[in-house]
């Protein structure tokens, strides 16, 4: 890796991948799962696609899923410069919970979600 791909990929700029943002919410205690890809449809903009699964009871699932985009928004980073949006669902036995089920802005950009978190 050059040294510009280096330090892009520190500040979080070409440096998102899907396999390493799974094992960041895989890592999340109470976690059973996740399926998050990345597409680029074009024109320069991205999103984070997929679902998280959760545990059985509503309130465990959000507590957990919250958990799970705040690892997420630490991992992207706050950086306005990302251009990627968020399409994330949480998947536990009563259905699917938003991003906005736990607070959270729906379907947020990188930074919005960040600036959620930490702003």
């Amino acid at each position: 890796m050059g040294f510009i791909s280096t330090v892009l990929a520190a500040c979080g700029r070409g440096g998102l991948d899907a396999d390493r943002l799974n094992e960041v919410v895989r890592a999340v205690d109470g976690v059973e799962g996740s399926n998050l890809t990345i597409e680029k449809p074009g024109g320069g903009s991205r999103s984070l696609r997929g679902g998280v699964q959760l545990p059985d009871d509503e309130a465990a699932a959000k507590q957990v899923f919250d958990a799970a985009l705040r690892a997420l928004s630490d991992e992207i980073g706050g950086d306005a410069d990302v251009n990627l949006m968020i399409y994330v669902h949480g998947e536990y036995a009563g259905g699917q919970l938003s991003t906005a089920d736990v607070g959270a802005p729906l379907n947020p950009s990188a930074y919005g979600l960040w600036q959620h978190y930490n702003g």
